[in-house]
């Protein structure tokens, strides 16, 4: 087993993950990802959770 130095990390993370230069698709090629309704959906499921512990809190069992 050799010990060698670390290498200096590239200016894009992404980039250690493309290890395969011959299929073409680099690391840097990629969409940004954006989430439209991100907020929306879970501002809805946070509420949503609550009022479900508040009514369910509110009725009697017998």
């Amino acid at each position: 087993m050799e010990n060698t130095a670390p290498q200096a990390s590239p200016a894009d993370p992404a980039a250690a993950f493309d290890r395969d230069s011959s299929d073409g698709i680099l690391a840097t090629s990629r969409a940004p990802v954006t989430f439209r309704y991100y907020d929306l959906v879970m501002a809805s499921f946070v509420a949503i959770l609550l009022l479900s512990n508040i009514i369910g809190a509110a009725k009697l069992t017998f």
